[in-house]
């Protein structure tokens, strides 16, 4: 009876050894994670901050690029424009020649 008690007593002290390292791993995972995620914050601040800064450039280049269609279109119309006047004098300058 005495041998089965003491082996009870040293399960249960083993027992009490694990579950202390089981807590002190978890306390230690759960300090990993908050520090990762501190620094997470930290690098999500200086991305917003940096994007705080990049926006006026983007937005000027989007302007850019906007005048530049919009530039590239009206260039279009022009030369269509200009080619069909053109077309329409060729015609009558070979109907004048070739007595049209």
């Amino acid at each position: 009876m005495q041998a089965t008690l003491q082996a009870k007593m040293h399960a249960d002290e083993r027992d009490r050894v694990e579950a202390q390292e089981q807590r002190n791993r978890m306390a230690a995972d759960i300090a990993a994670i908050r520090s990762d995620a501190s620094s997470i914050d930290h690098r999500v601040t200086n991305i917003e901050g940096d994007m705080a800064k990049v926006k006026p450039v983007i937005a000027k280049v989007n302007s850019w690029q906007s005048m530049a269609l919009g530039g590239a279109i009206v260039l279009g119309l022009l030369g269509g424009a200009v080619t069909m006047f053109w077309e329409a004098v060729r015609d009558k300058i070979i109907s004048m020649f070739s007595g049209g």
